[in-house]
């Protein structure tokens, strides 16, 4: 089957008349290649590497300055493979990106957005790829949440993100005492 257009002719023939026929064509869009499906999850999660946390799908505790790491993972869960997978994620204020890359795909990073061109990811396979951002937040009881998304040629985006909750860096104290005594 064409995939583009469908023709379909129909004839018709009587005795003692002349035959006929006709064709009709039907244009079709979005092919489904004869019942595959293409689909496509995203899973991400982060660690502390300054405290040696390991990997959590939801959130990790972090303080100004702490380097934490994301892992982001992109899986074809469909039945074909997928063309054009890209991988998206725009860092939010209170992180900057620190360009620690590693795993599949082509990565680059444009302004405050970080992307990874994973190319083609065969049914049922995964594409990973580890990056680390630096806490620049000095705000207390603040969560930071870092989405990623992810897109492939004829499937809808999907996202998911993994969080920092800052916690304050308590300061050096400053005591003073002072003491006198009198001999009256």
């Amino acid at each position: 089957v064409d995939c583009t257009t469908l023709v379909n002719t129909a004839s018709a023939v009587a005795t003692g008349i002349a035959a006929v026929s006709d064709t009709a064509s039907v244009k079709v869009d979005n092919c489904d290649h004869g019942g595959s499906s293409k689909k496509i999850t995203i899973k991400k999660w982060v660690k502390n590497n300054s405290t040696s946390t390991s990997y959590n799908d939801s959130s990790v505790n972090a303080k100004n300055g702490d380097r934490v790491n994301f892992k982001v993972t992109v899986t074809n869960t469909g039945d074909t493979t997928l063309n054009n997978v890209v991988m998206t994620d725009v860092i939010p204020s209170g992180l900057q990106f620190d360009d620690s890359v590693s795993g599949d795909g082509t990565a680059s990073f444009n302004n405050t957005t970080f992307s990874v061109n994973f190319g083609t990811i065969s049914a049922g396979n995964s594409k990973t790829v580890e990056f680390a951002a630096r806490v620049t937040s000095n705000s207390t009881n603040n969560t930071i949440c870092n989405t990623a998304k992810a897109t492939a040629t004829g499937v809808s985006q999907v996202q998911d993100d993994a969080c920092v909750d800052i916690a304050r860096t308590p300061g050096t104290p400053n005591i003073v005492i002072s003491k006198r005594a009198w001999n009256d």
